[in-house]
């Protein structure tokens, strides 16, 4: 099967994906500048290709990874959707899959949702995904049932690594 990349537009060759038929599976762009994860539906017909053209997903926004000992510096590109921040695992579902070592950080610790408003812009939205550990906003704990707006350059503390916010 053939995948285009929706962030940067790699061509993906996946090979012996016959047990996931119609399943979703979670990939990693191979640009080694892009490494996003996305996900996708390996499709049921004969059709063995599926492409995101350039430019499908809308950067609005993106989130850094403030380097430190427990985690390197990357950067993460947000779009309208859904997206779920997590501790990079082999069995997460995580699409933003942080690579650190710290086991504070859940597999599934946040939700950031982009959401098209009234003035065709992206409003980005951050609430607990069910972490033990909470998530803190500039320094102020989130209650577990709580959504809030971000704002340019917030930082998102998941267990010890910090994340910045930035509106493109």
């Amino acid at each position: 099967m053939e995948l285009k990349c929706p962030f940067c537009d790699e061509r993906i060759i996946l090979a012996n994906i016959e047990k996931y038929v119609g399943k979703q599976i979670r990939v990693k762009c191979v640009n080694k500048s892009c490494q996003q994860y996305f996900v996708t539906r390996v499709p049921d017909s004969s059709d063995k290709t599926i492409v995101f053209p350039a430019g499908s997903v809308k950067t609005r926004a993106k989130l850094t990874v403030l380097a430190s000992k427990f985690a390197p510096f990357k950067e993460y590109y947000l779009g309208e959707g859904n997206y779920i921040v997590g501790r990079y695992s082999i069995d997460s579902i995580a699409n933003i899959a942080i690579l650190t070592t710290d086991k504070l950080v859940s597999r599934q610790h946040c939700e950031i949702t982009g959401r098209q408003n009234a003035d065709g812009g992206i409003d980005f939205t951050i609430k607990d995904a069910g972490s033990k550990n909470f998530i803190y906003i500039n320094n102020r704990r989130l209650e577990s049932d709580e959504e809030i707006y971000l704002n340019e350059k917030d930082i998102i503390r998941l267990g010890r690594i910090e994340l910045q916010f930035h509106r493109d």
